[in-house]
């Protein structure tokens, strides 16, 4: 078995997403196979449905079995410090989604 990406080009539609099998490389890091997706922005990153950190991505490598998921991170709207949107949270939701 292979390492299993799926990748979220727009976070407010979780149905439209890409699905990879990827063959495993020896000692490439989450961040080696995140680049490779060639996604704009910045990205959350989902290990086995845990968040990484940009430190977590580029320390961790992943074996066989493993998924991740990807998707952008959305900024700007909602006012500010008064509310609004939680991109987090949504984020969050669509790796418990995967």
């Amino acid at each position: 078995m292979d390492l299993q990406i799926t990748s979220y080009k727009n976070p407010f539609k979780p149905g439209d997403r890409d699905v990879q099998q990827l063959a495993i490389v020896p000692d490439a890091s989450v961040q080696d196979y995140v680049q490779q997706l060639d996604l704009p922005g910045d990205l959350a990153v989902s290990y086995n449905g845990r968040i990484l950190s940009a430190d977590g991505q580029r320390a961790l490598v992943p074996r066989q079995g493993d998924w991740l998921a990807v998707c952008p991170v959305v900024h700007g709207g909602g006012g500010g410090d008064s509310g609004g949107k939680n991109p987090l949270g949504i984020v969050l939701g669509l790796a418990l989604a995967v």
